[in-house]
């Protein structure tokens, strides 16, 4: 099996005089139990300063437009039932919230744990 040629993750950056101001992380791989591809959002951030200019909203269109010419059936991720304005923004872009779906999260002994606090799935695409 040859791998490297089709490469799964992708660093989107958005950029304003050659600095960047906002990144998303998109992962692509494959759904075993519905046999097919997907998408996964794993990060998605703006600088302060660049809040408010749709800065992410390009980003996650990309992301969307990526998903879709590869195929994917859905683009996933998971945001905080807390986060109130990352669950506004999601929506916004078309995302579903599925509260149903937990997040299972195990410590690995790291320095800096990596603690995902309370997470949900948001699902864009056909169930």
């Amino acid at each position: 099996m040859e791998t490297g040629r089709i490469p799964n993750d992708f660093v989107i950056v958005a950029e304003l005089d050659r600095k960047i101001i906002g990144l998303l992380l998109l992962i692509f791989y494959y759904r075993f139990d519905e046999a097919c591809p997907s998408a996964w959002i794993e990060n998605l951030f703006v600088l302060k300063a660049f809040r408010g200019y749709r800065v992410a909203t390009r980003l996650v269109d990309l992301a969307k437009e990526l998903a879709k010419r590869r195929g994917c059936k859905a683009l996933s991720l998971i945001v905080g039932l807390r986060n109130l304005a990352g669950l506004r923004f999601y929506r916004q872009c078309g995302f579903k919230i599925n509260k149903a779906v937990g997040l299972a999260s195990q410590e690995l002994g790291n320095r800096v744990p990596f603690c995902p606090g309370e997470g949900q799935s948001a699902t864009l695409g056909r169930r």
